[in-house]
């Protein structure tokens, strides 16, 4: 199959897959593109037009538009996937002091790919899941599981009195983070509780490719992070305060991309 027949494939035919086997794909294809820098921005803006949902595909179109070598930098974009550390560091401060010693179960708010490794490696700790969003794609997600997953409804967070809650985060960049409508909307149930964001790699843009991937999304009408909801996010480094958080960036900005899509 020619490069643009499986572009064309993967942009039509690809929505509702999970996201890991989606970016699996479009690294796939780009890295196809290795000789052709024209070809290569057609089909980064063809990807983004079709699955502008997902921040960490505008994280490897950022990383890989803009590159002398697009294969090896495709390729090593997937490594960084295949090997983020996020839940490892994410699960060694739930069990660090104050909250090692507590044995209330931990509250994620939906569900990802972070969230399922964490329950990979979590085995002595119960990681429940407050429902915030689509209980279709919840439900197929956590039938995966390899263990049982608690869901619960928001007005069952106070019984369940949760040692933290787990903050997955959309996309961040230029000194912002921005989280789902219904995440946003509980955050007056959880102030008592202390909060950690969630952002893997892939998670945290430039300053302009965010703003793009923001008024792609109006649909999704994203919410700004309160300041004071979580001083503390877990990434691919490590668990870190909010200050060095926003300093974070994952990939350098891409000015091609964004002249191609505005």
């Amino acid at each position: 199959m020619q490069p643009f027949e499986r572009l064309r494939a993967i942009a039509r035919w690809t929505k509702g897959i999970d996201e890991e086997s989606l970016l699996l794909e479009a690294i796939d294809c780009l890295a196809d593109f290795d000789d052709d820098p024209a070809g290569l921005v057609v089909a980064c803006r063809r990807l983004l037009s079709y699955h502008p949902y997902s921040a960490r595909l505008w994280w490897v179109c950022s990383r890989v538009i803009g590159s002398m070598e697009p294969r090896m930098v495709a390729w090593d974009t997937w490594d960084q996937i295949r090997n983020d550390a996020t839940a490892s560091y994410l699960n060694t401060w739930i069990g660090h002091a104050p909250l090692g010693a507590d044995e209330r179960p931990v509250l994620s708010l939906g569900w990802s790919q972070t969230m399922s490794a964490l329950a990979e490696i979590s085995a002595g700790r119960e990681i429940v899941v407050m429902r915030t969003g689509d209980d279709n794609n919840l439900s197929r997600s956590l039938r995966e599981e390899s263990r049982p997953i608690r869901v619960i409804g928001a007005v069952e967070v106070a019984a369940l009195d949760p040692a933290c809650v787990l903050v997955p985060i959309v996309v961040s960049g230029g000194g912002r983070v921005f989280v789902t409508p219904k995440i946003f909307d509980s955050f007056d149930l959880l102030s008592d509780y202390p909060a950690v964001g969630v952002a893997p790699i892939g998670c945290a843009l430039s300053e302009n490719v965010v703003g793009a991937f923001i008024s792609g999304n109006e649909a999704l009408d994203l919410k700004e992070l309160p300041i004071t909801s979580a001083q503390s996010f877990a990434g691919p480094s490590g668990v870190v305060p909010r200050e060095q958080f926003l300093q974070r960036r994952d990939a350098p900005d891409a000015p091609e991309l964004i002249r191609s899509l505005g």
